[in-house]
C-alpha cells in the first residue's frame, strides 16, 4: 500500500507493509541545487521549500509492472505557486528513482490569447 502525495513541502512516496501497516520505505524528492551545496552531501536539509518536485497530481502503477510513474509540479517559491515547473518521475517498487524530469515554467496569471 502506499501514500502518494506531497509531504514535508516535497513530493513522497511512503510504502507500507499491507500486514503491519508499518512503514517498509519512504521517499522525499529534495532539491538537487541543495544537494551540490550541501556541505554534508548525503542528506537534505527539509527547513529549504524549494525541492525537484513539490506536488505529486497524479501517478500510475501498470498491472504485473513493478514501475510507479508521477507527474506533479515544482515551485521556486512556495509563496509564488502561479509559477510552476512540471515535472515527472519513474520509479520502482522497492523506492528507488529511474528518473527525474523537471521541464518548463508555466505562470498561470496570464491569459490565453
Amino acid at each position: 500500500m502506499y501514500l502518494i502525495g506531497r509531504f514535508n513541502n516535497r513530493a513522497s512516496v511512503i510504502k507500507f507493509s499491507k500486514n503491519s501497516m508499518n512503514i517498509d520505505w519512504k521517499v522525499q524528492i529534495g532539491s538537487s541545487e541543495l544537494y551540490q551545496a550541501a556541505p554534508n552531501k548525503g542528506s537534505y536539509d527539509l527547513k529549504y521549500p524549494t525541492a525537484d518536485m513539490n506536488e505529486i497530481y497524479a501517478f500510475v502503477q501498470p498491472k504485473k509492472s513493478n514501475k510507479i510513474y508521477a507527474c506533479g509540479y515544482r515551485y521556486k517559491d512556495l509563496k509564488a505557486t502561479e509559477k510552476r515547473t512540471a515535472s515527472m518521475f519513474k520509479m520502482d517498487d522497492q523506492g528507488e528513482i529511474q528518473f527525474l524530469y523537471m521541464f518548463g515554467t508555466r505562470d498561470t496569471n496570464k491569459q490565453a490569447d
